[in-house]
């Protein structure tokens, strides 16, 4: 059953009291705010998703401790910068860097702060016998790719490169298109190697995007209006961040701080 934003919110819930992980989500809150937010499409709705979704392939595929893959997926995009390379901006080092402040601020065990890393990197990709903590994060991060977060990473993207005094990447729903099927380009190998329950879900992801981003480009084959739909959407995205934010955050400021990503 697909899930909205409630049923992720009271899932999310239950799982951190359940297993006294508030202190986990307070301390990626706090980092965020004592440096700087995440783009638009990778914030704290995107990650506390990734973490009820990893929790529960850790249920379905009977890994022994699935509270250790919910904060693995809270923690795996402390750092994920939108610069308009088809989701293939170098992050996975200086999340990690990031992420560990945290685990060694909550005296987190050794033997899970080393099957983190190493999930983090691309390294257990290669490996004959693909390790199971690693292969379910990944699953847990892909089955939330969807059609808004490839319109907030198109948008976050295009507003980086105008900052930056570059041209913009994402032109029309084609370009974004463009973009996510390189990416997937990538993730398509893996599922072919992970051989748990719980994939198939992303092939779906897929196909409902790519269809989705053709009916946008019939719709507006020249991207004359397709700049305002991504703002639109950016709207949209900011609503939802703030409504995840306001479960966790009680100080305004903070929670301003925390959506100024979301806000140019």
């Amino acid at each position: 059953m697909n899930k909205n934003n409630t049923d992720y919110l009271l899932k999310a819930k239950e799982i951190i009291h359940s297993h006294d992980l508030e202190p986990y989500v307070q301390s990626l809150l706090r980092l965020w705010i004592d440096t700087s937010p995440p783009s638009i499409g990778h914030g704290f709705g995107h990650v506390l998703e990734v973490a009820v979704e990893s929790y529960e392939l850790a249920l379905l595929n009977k890994y022994e401790k699935p509270e250790e893959l919910f904060i693995a997926g809270l923690l795996h995009d402390v750092y994920r910068p939108a610069e308009g390379k088809d989701g293939q901006e170098d992050h996975h080092q200086r999340s990690y860097e990031l992420a560990l402040k945290i685990l060694e601020g909550l005296k987190s065990e050794a033997n899970f702060v080393t099957k983190f890393k190493y999930a983090l990197s691309d390294e257990w990709k290669q490996s004959q016998k693909l390790d199971k903590f690693s292969c379910l994060l990944f699953l847990g991060d892909k089955a939330r790719l969807d059609r808004n977060m490839a319109d907030a990473y198109a948008w976050a993207s295009n507003v980086y490169c105008i900052l930056n005094g570059k041209q913009i990447v994402y032109k029309t729903a084609l370009h974004t298109m463009n973009g996510y099927v390189q990416y997937f380009h990538k993730i398509l190998p893996m599922l072919l190697k992970i051989e748990l329950d719980g994939r198939d879900v992303i092939i779906d992801n897929f196909v409902e995007i790519i269809t989705s981003l053709k009916l946008q480009y019939k719709i507006d084959p020249a991207g004359k209006d397709f700049q305002k739909y991504l703002e639109k959407e950016a709207r949209k995205f900011s609503d939802k961040e703030r409504k995840y934010l306001k479960e966790f955050v009680r100080n305004d400021s903070e929670l301003n701080k925390l959506l100024e990503n979301f806000d140019n």
